[in-house]
């Protein structure tokens, strides 16, 4: 019977390993074991990147913001957390994966969107700023939003997926002339 185990290790000097083992055991015509052969794998790396993406599963999920992935070929949503979902007005997963990434963005806006959004992202990377997002239950918007938009590429540097973060700020005025005093602040340093 082949045996399939994982175990924790703990080493002298406090050190912690996961080792995932398997075995085979070799009998003889008379069903007496000969030899065992068997392996065993220090997979410590795997276990704490899976915790990491966990942890960072569970801070984005539980985020106040809008966070969201979707496809470049037609923005069709991979991701968009609870809070996101709640900004755009859907109850459910299912309902935000039936639009695509325009859909949420008010027709009169669409324009700025083909011409200086997606140009930007795809050219450098990211875009930052403000822009509206459409309630689907109420048809208007959250009130002064905060986007940024970037993109992830695979390895031959084409542009895979787009990820955005979405906040609402009741009060972008203020945030606006804060960042206003800090850069005449700066410029006086220089």
């Amino acid at each position: 019977m082949d045996s399939f185990d994982e175990y924790r290790v703990l080493l002298p000097d406090g050190t912690v390993k996961h080792i995932n083992s398997s075995g085979h055991p070799i009998l003889d015509e008379d069903g007496e074991l000969v030899e065992f052969i068997a392996t065993a794998v220090d997979v410590t790396e795997r276990k704490m990147a899976e915790l990491e993406r966990r942890r960072l599963a569970s801070l984005v999920e539980q985020a106040g913001d809008l966070m969201a992935i979707a496809d470049l070929s037609g923005g069709t949503p991979i991701y968009l957390n609870k809070a996101g979902l709640k900004m755009v007005g859907f109850d459910s997963w299912e309902e935000a994966r039936e639009r695509r990434g325009i859909h949420y963005v008010f027709p009169e806006d669409r324009q700025f969107v083909n011409e200086v959004l997606w140009p930007a992202v795809l050219e450098k990377g990211s875009w930052s700023g403000e822009m509206r997002f459409r309630h689907f239950k109420t048809g208007r918007s959250d009130p002064n939003p905060l986007f940024e938009l970037s993109h992830r590429r695979s390895g031959n540097r084409a542009p895979v997926n787009v990820g955005n973060v979405c906040a609402i700020s009741p009060n972008v005025s203020g945030r606006k002339l804060k960042r206003a005093a800090n850069d005449r602040r700066y410029m006086k340093c220089r």
